[in-house]
């Protein structure tokens, strides 16, 4: 009676992982395509380190560690507007609005650099533009921020540090995924050689 091998289950893995691979290195490229949509953009060439950090990546990360940084000051000032310009409440609506409308735009942006498959992504980037523009937009009503105080003072420089520390993490993250990278591929070539026997 003949034996028949079934190599369906040693053959689904491979082609899974070259599938895998195909899609990173054609997200890979749509990132790093230029705007002109023609070929590969010149900064991506030659502008970016052994780990892949860019220049604008680290103004990016530092604008979002400073807009961050900003938030605990920027919710002082709201929650004190009541007593100091009612009016200007009137104002919060709007900016919940345009900051879930900012969420999007930025969620959609992103949709091929943070998490390609990041559920809920547009709920996601509506609820944390809503609940952090306000807290940019108040930070005038900040008690001493008109006068440039020392509170004000103090505010800007938390929110600066901040953006320091968001571009330290970047910076730290694109490393450790460079690395990480850079020792799977060494396993895999290291397992592909045949290896010798005595």
């Amino acid at each position: 009676m003949p034996i028949t091998t079934n190599n369906r289950s040693s053959t689904e893995p491979d082609a899974t992982m070259t599938n895998r691979a195909a899609r990173k290195r054609r997200l890979r490229a749509l990132a790093q395509k230029s705007p002109f949509g023609v070929a590969e953009s010149l900064y991506a060439q030659v502008m970016s380190n052994r780990y892949g950090v860019t220049i604008p990546g680290l103004v990016l990360a530092g604008g979002t560690g400073f807009y961050l940084g900003i938030q605990p000051f920027g919710y002082i000032g709201l929650l004190v507007t009541p007593f100091t310009d009612p009016a200007g409440l009137l104002a919060l609506p709007g900016a919940l609005l345009f900051g879930a409308l900012l969420g999007c735009i930025v969620a959609y942006l992103s949709r091929h650099r943070i998490k390609p498959k990041l559920a809920h992504r547009y709920r996601i980037g509506a609820i944390l533009g809503a609940s952090t523009l306000p807290g940019y937009l108040f930070i005038g009503h900040f008690p001493g921020a008109e006068n440039g105080g020392a509170a004000s003072q103090w505010a800007f420089g938390i929110a600066f540090c901040s953006g320091i520390a968001a571009m330290i993490v970047y910076y730290q993250r694109r490393k450790r995924l460079a690395l990480a990278r850079q020792a799977r591929r060494l396993a895999q070539h290291q397992n592909h050689q045949p290896t010798a026997t005595r």
